[in-house]
């Protein structure tokens, strides 16, 4: 019967992993790609050193395979000294996405007072990579129609927000309280959030989700109270490395300081099928 092979936690080190079944790591005594010369070993101790590479608490480089964005192996060989690579962390960074997209949600009430803002606010990125905060007003203008003047605000001085939004856009909801019209048309997508932030330059242009007209998913104008959730906002400022863990299946995940993962490399496990033939644990593409 074949034995199964596989990695579990070793302790409470987030790199400490150990090896369930027959099996080895693969491992050098030097980080030097040019020198090194592939062995085996049962330890699996990782720690990270000043240098960025991983070790056992007997000095073994481990070495491990090198993952793209889509989980699949950066570089394909048949030789395995190519494939394998001494697991480092000097290298790793994660780079900053603007915000392109804000989403609004919750309920706006059909009985709330004229002229008075409801102000709820989030933060963007800018094409810079900058954090930004923003603010936005939702005023009912009138009872009839359900009309609301949606307006943005940016908290630093000088920063330039293109119309409609610097003297606010009109949203409207029919009597059933769903969306109907943005910025006086029935079009699925309201006018683009253009900004130049002060006094970098940086620029933003975002798309301003109010929902779909005709659906309620998102925001609606109904009920007593007025009840604004916080808008979902994509992009992420640069990160910082941080740290390194390692799943049960072997996947080495980098942490971040702007709170983003990454999986960059997995370690194969060279095991025993049986008591005569030796095999390399098939890596898994994992995104």
């Amino acid at each position: 019967m074949e034995k199964s092979t596989e990695i579990c936690g070793y302790s409470l080190t987030e790199t400490h992993v150990a090896i369930k079944g027959y099996g080895y790591f693969l491992v050098s005594d030097t980080a030097d790609e040019d020198e090194k010369e592939l062995s085996l070993s049962p330890i699996g101790t990782w720690e990270e050193n000043k240098q960025g590479y991983f070790r056992n608490h007997i000095g073994q480089y481990l070495n491990v395979v090198y993952l793209d964005d889509d989980g699949l192996p950066l570089i394909k060989s048949p030789d395995l000294n190519a494939v394998l690579q001494v697991a480092s962390s000097k290298s790793l960074s994660y780079s900053s996405k603007p915000t392109t997209r804000i989403s609004f949600r919750g309920r706006l009430s059909p009985t709330a007072s004229l002229g008075w803002p409801y102000i709820t606010n989030t933060s963007v990125i800018d094409s810079l990579g900058i954090k930004h905060a923003l603010n936005f007003y939702f005023t009912c203008i009138s009872y009839g129609t359900f009309q609301w003047l949606f307006g943005v605000a940016a908290p630093e001085s000088g920063t330039d927000i293109d119309s409609p939004y610097d003297q606010g856009m009109v949203i409207e909801f029919d009597n059933s309280g769903l969306l109907s019209l943005t910025n006086g048309t029935r079009s699925a997508n309201a006018p683009l959030l253009n900004i130049k932030w002060y006094p970098s330059g940086a620029t933003s242009q975002i798309i301003m989700d109010f929902g779909v007209i005709g659906e309620g998913r998102q925001l609606r104008c109904l009920g007593s109270t007025t009840q604004l959730e916080t808008p979902e906002v994509d992009g992420y400022e640069a990160g910082i490395y941080a740290r390194t863990t390692i799943d049960e299946e072997g996947c080495m995940c980098a942490q971040y300081t702007n709170g983003e993962q990454r999986i960059y490399a997995q370690i194969p496990i060279l095991s025993f099928s049986n008591a005569d033939k030796l095999t390399i644990n098939p890596w898994k593409a994992k995104a």
